[in-house]
């Protein structure tokens, strides 16, 4: 306990007083973040994005994961990795599957990291040009698609 301007105050209280923003979300992905490309399974043809956010500690991010659904309508998973080794603690990844939550997600994150930045830059410019809508590629389409996703 703390006396502060006359009242007493629990730091626990005030440590636990978070508000989430798209800033901390930006620098925390650009500390604990990933942006990859890969194929959900082997008979998927194409790959599609994920990013991820990989922490000890769940709480934050359980907030994460609430603000952007609250916010953004951007529904994440949370998947649980066990440590390798016996003395390193269990990590938590918050994962955003899809492309189009991907898209969406890419377009809010400030990134200031140099190869994350370049990644999104490159998915933001090139996915809706390479993707066709209807899945159906002419063999000029099917180069660009596969060397986008190199």
């Amino acid at each position: 306990m703390y006396i502060c301007l006359g009242h007493v105050v629990d730091l626990h209280h005030i440590l636990n007083i978070f508000i989430m923003t798209l800033q901390y979300i930006s620098g925390f992905f650009d500390a604990d973040g990933s942006i990859t490309m890969g194929k959900d399974s082997k008979s998927d043809t194409y790959k599609t994005i994920k990013l991820d956010f990989t922490n000890t500690y769940i709480t934050i991010l359980e907030e994460i994961q609430k603000y952007l659904l609250d916010e953004y309508s951007i529904k994440t998973y949370m998947s649980k990795k066990p440590s390798r080794k016996e003395n390193h603690n269990i990590s938590y990844s918050l994962s955003c599957k899809g492309n189009q939550a991907c898209l969406k997600l890419c377009k809010l994150i400030d990134s200031h990291h140099p190869k994350k930045l370049h990644r999104i830059n490159t998915i933001l410019k090139y996915h809706d040009v390479v993707t066709v809508r209807n899945g159906k590629y002419t063999n000029k389409q099917v180069i660009r698609k596969l060397a986008y996703e190199r």
